[in-house]
This record gives structure tokens, sequence and C-alpha cells, in this order.
């Protein structure tokens, strides 16, 4: 069975250029949608190799889960805050209309505004005295004070995980940025500077390679040295032969 073509390089960056697009929500950028285009008709590729990827990728940036629902906890602490103000005035004035009633009711009666306040006397209702008003305002207090130590630790929490994700984006985008960059670095076109660098890459390839010659050349010059001569091998065979006819 015969294999499938294996895809060509400009393919490939395509499809990981168009799929990191549309994961990080990129995908109208303008340098974006071209490139993707370029490599995909491998058309202009030459004047696309003189916009560094490094410098024109776009930089994502993502929402951290869990971030609208601490933004709707701030807004509820802050909110918070201003209610048992809000409810102490709103008893004020409740009590203050009730204790005025009473008092034209009662002509002849004294009675201090706080003891009507705590009391009622029969014309304030319960919730607006002051005894049922400051354990509202208790209750409520001590929720604001449970969602300060709530949305302090979210906080953080969200922060780092921001701090995370940013990373991992800057990795992603860099991943993709250096792979573009390699194929475009050979579709530039020939420059004085573009000669040079090559000529410049091919005589340290070089200057490699006669390292590499001259040290293979040491290794086999000393085995040379240590191997025995055809003279030296002759004699040794002769001293053989002596010795086994003594023997015989």
């Amino acid at each position: 069975m015969a294999r499938a073509p294996k895809p060509l390089m400009n393919e490939v960056l395509h499809q990981k250029l168009v799929d990191w697009a549309r994961v990080n929500q990129v995908s109208n950028d303008p340098y974006v949608s071209r490139l993707a285009n370029a490599l995909h008709t491998k058309t202009n590729l030459a004047m696309w190799s003189e916009l560094s990827p490094i410098e024109h990728l776009p930089r994502p940036t993502h929402a951290v889960k869990g971030s609208k629902f601490l933004a709707a906890l701030i807004l509820l602490r802050n909110t918070l805050i201003f209610v048992p103000v809000a409810l102490t005035w709103t008893a004020v004035g409740h009590a203050t209309d009730a204790f005025g009633q009473y008092v034209s009711q009662n002509l002849g009666s004294v009675v201090n505004f706080l003891e009507f306040w705590q009391n009622g006397y029969g014309v304030l209702a319960p919730q607006w005295r002051i005894a049922s008003v400051a354990n509202a305002d208790f209750i409520i207090i001590l929720g604001v004070i449970g969602l300060i130590f709530a949305t302090s630790y979210l906080g953080r929490k969200d922060k780092s995980l921001r701090l995370a994700m940013a990373d991992k984006l800057d990795a992603e985008r860099m991943e993709l940025a250096i792979e573009l960059s390699e194929f475009l670095f050979d579709k530039r076109t020939i420059t004085t500077m573009t000669f040079n660098q090559n000529i410049s890459t091919t005589v340290k390839d070089l200057l490699a390679a006669s390292r590499a010659l001259s040290e293979v050349t040491k290794v086999m010059a000393k085995s040379e040295k240590t191997a025995p001569t055809n003279k030296q091998v002759m004699a040794e065979l002769k001293k053989l032969s002596g010795l086994n006819k003594f023997r015989d």
C-alpha cells in the first residue's frame, strides 16, 4: 500500500497559523489572515519574509474563567457597603413620622424619641424599630466582611491564573513565530546582506568540518604508529618457525 504524501511545510504552517488564530480569536487580524493566505497559495513569500513574525503576530488575551463571577462579587460588595446607611436613615424617617403621629395623638404624654423608636408604642411597625434595624445592619455588615475576604482571595487567585495564562499564550505565540521565521528565512530575496549571511554560515560549516577532519587525521596517525610494520610481522613469523623446528 502506497504511503500518503508528506504535507508540504507551507501547508503545515498554514494550518498551524489558522488553528492558532481561531483558538486565540485573532483570525481577523490583517497580518494573520493575509499571511495565512500567502502560505496557502505560496505567493509573495519573499515579501512576507521581510516582516518579522515575532514582531507582527498579535498578542492574544483571554479572559480567565471566573473573572465575571469575581466582578459580580465586587459589585455586590461595593453596593452592600451603603445598604446599612440607607436602611438606617429610612428607619429614622419612618420613626420620625410615627413619633409625630404619636405626639399629636397623645399631647399630654412625655416620651423620648429613642424610647419611642425602641418600643414603637403601637404606632411604629416592628421592622422599623431600632433593634430590628440594628440587627439587619449587623447581618449586612457581616456579609460585607465575608465578601471582602472572598473577593481578596479570589482576586489573588484570578491574578495568578491570568499571569499563568499570559505566559502560556506568549510561549505558544513565540513558538509559532519562530517556526514561521525559519520557513520564511529561505524565501528572502538575495541581497548583499543575505548573501553575506549565507557566506558566513558556509564558512563556519567549513571550519567545523575541517576541525573534525583534523581530529580524525590525528587519530589515524596515532593508529598507524602503534600498528606493526610488514618487517616486524615477518620477523615474528621467522622466530615462531625457528621455535617449531627446535621442538621437532
